[in-house]
Formats: C-alpha cells, sequence, structure tokens
C-alpha cells in the first residue's frame, strides 16, 4: 500500500506518498524514490478488490491509472454499490474512451439518461457497452474448481437477556433506517445529490 501512495514523480521539494504531488513546507534532506510500479509497462495490470478506486478523485485511484499496462483489467464482487458514479472510477482505470473516464462527460451522457428515466435507447447503448468490458462469473460457474463443500443450515433458536433484547431492537432500527435511506437515494439520485449539497 506504500508503494501505490509513492507519488510518480516525488523529488526533494514534493512529498511522495499521494498520487499526485505537492509542495512541502520544508525542503526534504534526502531524495524521495518513486515507486517503480510506473516505471515499468507490464503487460497486464489487475486491480483485485477494485472497487476501492470507483472514487475517481482517491489517491489510490489515481496511483493505479498512473501503472503502465498493455491490458488491464479489474477484479471485484462489488462493481456498483453507490450507483451508476461507481462505474464511472472503474472505466477511468480500464482507460476506457474519454466520455466514459471523465467524470463530467459520465455525468452527461449516463447517468443523467438514466435519472429521467425515459430514455429507453440510452439504456441499451449503455448496457451494450457494458456487455462489451465486463465478465460475470456466478458460483455455478467455478464450481468444478473451487470444489466446495454443499452448503447447510443449522437453525438454532436462542432465548437473549433483556439487555441484549433491547440492544438488538435498537440495532434493527438503525439497520432499517440506513437501509430505506439507502434504497430512496437509489430510487431518487437527484433528489439525494440535492440534499447532499444543500448541506454543504
Amino acid at each position: 500500500r506504500n508503494d501505490l501512495h509513492h507519488a510518480p514523480a516525488a523529488s526533494p521539494e514534493t512529498d511522495g506518498d499521494s498520487a499526485t504531488t505537492r509542495a512541502s513546507r520544508h525542503r526534504k534532506k534526502y531524495e524521495i524514490i518513486p515507486t517503480p510500479l510506473t516505471r515499468l509497462t507490464w503487460w497486464r495490470v489487475v486491480l483485485d478488490e477494485a472497487q476501492e478506486v470507483e472514487s475517481s478523485t482517491a489517491a489510490a485511484a489515481a496511483m493505479a491509472r498512473l501503472v503502465p499496462g498493455v491490458h488491464r483489467w479489474a477484479v471485484t464482487g462489488t462493481p456498483v454499490s453507490r450507483g451508476l458514479e461507481d462505474l464511472q472510477g472503474l472505466f477511468a482505470f480500464l482507460n476506457a474512451p474519454s466520455h466514459l473516464a471523465d467524470a463530467h462527460w459520465w455525468r452527461r451522457v449516463v447517468e443523467a439518461p438514466f435519472e429521467r428515466r425515459h430514455a429507453p435507447s440510452a439504456e441499451r447503448l449503455f448496457f451494450s457497452v457494458l456487455r462489451r468490458v465486463m465478465w460475470r462469473n456466478a458460483r455455478a460457474d467455478v464450481a468444478d474448481e473451487l470444489r466446495l463443500p454443499p452448503q447447510g443450515q443449522t437453525i438454532t433458536a436462542l432465548r437473549p437477556s433483556g439487555i441484549e433484547a433491547h440492544w438488538y431492537r435498537k440495532q434493527r432500527e438503525v439497520c432499517e433506517r440506513a437501509a430505506r435511506e439507502a434504497l430512496r437515494r437509489v430510487l431518487d439520485p437527484a433528489r439525494a445529490r440535492a440534499e447532499a449539497a444543500a448541506e454543504r
């Protein structure tokens, strides 16, 4: 992880702990050696847990994009957790065409048509793009390779104490509120963004 956050062009005048260099208050005594990850051209760059770069402005995402590679793969079990904006960071890592890798164009040509909910042609086009760059493996697809034992289910009934029951009820209420809020943001993303902007 330390290698990932080293600047590719670090020098005594710049910090080397982020993807973008910044001026230091005091000149560093020793030159910072940049990470070798950005000095080689890799045949294939495979980014596991790729949801970590979904935010295209994060330091790790910026550093991951700087690693040169002929082919780029992003491996994730959760490609979308918040909304379509999560995919934009993945497309940026994959060096997709500018209208998919650029946040402004992504918002304009992908998110906006989906929010209007009356652009079936835009949806068809977007899904056709996804089919060309995404591959989904279900558990059944790799069952022969993993050789996992069959799943079983055991139900054990427990009777919590009064304090435990009270705590679990409170936790359930918290989870229910969070789930309702998350569902509302998915169903009405424009309103959710407006509320977030108002809070700032």
